[in-house]
């Protein structure tokens, strides 16, 4: 057992040191406007899990930034990691059509690579005109 258990706890130390170091580089890269190589490597952090990679790469991609222009994989990335501001930003220039496909996109990543889904599908609107809202009448003043 002891055998077994030492080696993977090694590798897990060991792999640590790269994948920030590898986030750093990206930074360096990305703040130096060379977003090629900072794509090269935030995607796969960011395919990993790496919530900050996620809102970078979402950024590059949303904004065309050293690689193809596509809003809809950038607002995936964005929603994966559930940056509020970033999403706030995105979602005001984008058309639902974007959206819904940007989030479905988001799922089927979450579900492939986590297992489950964090987002939760929105409920489906019901066919037709959307029903009257009625105002209360005004009180009157004694």
């Amino acid at each position: 057992m002891f055998r077994l258990v030492v080696p993977i706890v090694l590798s897990l130390l060991l792999a640590l040191p790269v994948a920030a170091q590898n986030q750093e580089t990206g930074y360096h890269a990305y703040a130096r406007k060379d977003y090629e190589t900072a794509r090269a490597h935030f995607g796969p952090l960011a395919e990993r899990g790496d919530r900050v990679s996620q809102i970078y790469l979402g950024l590059m991609l949303y904004r065309g930034w050293g690689v193809p222009l596509d809003r809809v994989e950038g607002l995936k990335w964005a929603t994966i990691a559930d940056h509020r501001r970033t999403l706030k930003t995105m979602l005001v220039e984008m058309t639902r059509v974007e959206i819904r496909e940007a989030r479905q996109r988001a799922r089927d990543w979450e579900l492939r690579v986590l297992g489950f889904t964090k987002i939760k599908p929105r409920p489906p609107q019901p066919p037709g005109p959307k029903p009257k809202r009625y105002r209360m009448p005004a009180q009157k003043k004694n």
